[in-house]
């Protein structure tokens, strides 16, 4: 279920907001580790007692927002965590009641507590959605299997014109 609504919203990123047709590889590829990395946790008693001791990772819909948030450093797309946040705000983004993204057979099976980890109660705050990114990062090894460069031009570039700065600002910031 959770690999549904996530390849949904991977498609509502390409097709609606010009995402490459490679983000939902690479999307695969990070849920992929991630499920390799839950799957050695279950079988491997020792991390399940430091899992126990530092809080144990949940799976819910802000770990799809933070894959997805993943794939776009990893490809070099000038999206940032804000952008993401705006998205699921205006509801452009599958997040509240995303579980309506899954057949209706699979939701008479599912139990009420696996529907509610995947449907957004309310938009991340407070660092909310940059912890769930450590986590995954962590989880999956990022910095060592990706490209984990954050591309700050079209950063600048936002806030140049946000703020009203002359261009030369952008151009000097840049070098």
């Amino acid at each position: 279920a959770f690999q549904h609504i996530l390849k949904k919203q991977s498609v509502v990123l390409i097709g609606e907001f010009g995402f490459p047709d490679e983000f939902e590889s690479v999307v695969k590829i990070i849920w992929t580790l991630l499920l390799k990395s839950l799957n050695e946790e279950e079988t491997n008693e020792e991390r399940e007692m430091e899992a126990s001791v530092r809080g144990h990772f949940k799976l819910n819909i802000l770990s799809a927002i933070g894959i997805l948030y993943m794939a776009s450093i990893h490809i070099g797309l000038p999206v940032y965590t804000s952008d993401f946040l705006r998205w699921l705000s205006s509801a452009k983004l599958p997040f509240f009641k995303a579980n309506d993204c899954l057949p209706k057979s699979w939701r008479e099976k599912l139990p009420n507590y696996y529907l509610g980890l995947l449907e957004g109660v309310k938009v991340p705050r407070n660092g909310q959605l940059f912890v769930k990114v450590a986590q995954l990062c962590v989880r999956t090894q990022f910095t060592t299997n990706f490209n984990c460069q954050l591309r700050y031009e079209g950063l600048v570039f936002k806030l140049t014109t946000c703020f009203l700065f002359p261009p030369q600002f952008y151009i000097f910031t840049i070098k």
